[in-house]
């Protein structure tokens, strides 16, 4: 499983991280790739960080920075970020995934193969409870 991350909130992103252990405690292999104006949070091994000075002058990302990750064969790949983050919506629309899930925008069709609908403002645990019942479905 691979999380597209928004480390723009450093508590936030650490409570999330918390969160999405529960995966790796279920037995499943994680990676993340997170994305940050300037410096990242804080440095750890398992997250691949994006910076602005990852982005070529159209704003995405230069493809060596993420190349490997983009080719990986995860089996789902789910983007946490609630907002629009055009860099990790570009990493999402080239994924070799196998399901790519995100947020539900009817212009971002191109982005996920599965889109989660939202009522009224939502936190990013609420998407990803629903997020775990489809997939506990689709199983």
């Amino acid at each position: 499983m691979a999380f597209l991350l928004d480390g723009s909130d450093p508590i936030a992103l650490r409570e999330l991280l918390n969160h999405l252990d529960k995966y790796r405690k279920d037995g499943k292999k994680l990676s993340f790739l997170g994305y940050v104006k300037k410096l990242p949070p804080f440095d750890q091994d398992q997250i691949v960080w994006l910076t602005r000075k990852d982005m070529n002058w159209l704003g995405m990302p230069k493809a060596t920075q993420i190349k490997s990750f983009i080719e990986k064969n995860f089996d789902v790949l789910i983007n946490t970020t609630l907002n629009t983050i055009r860099p990790l919506e570009y990493v999402s629309t080239y994924s070799k995934a196998a399901l790519r899930i995100g947020r539900f925008d009817e212009k971002k069709t191109y982005c996920y193969d599965f889109m989660m609908h939202l009522d009224g403002p939502a936190s990013v645990y609420d998407y990803l409870s629903q997020v775990d019942r489809y997939l506990k479905m689709v199983k």
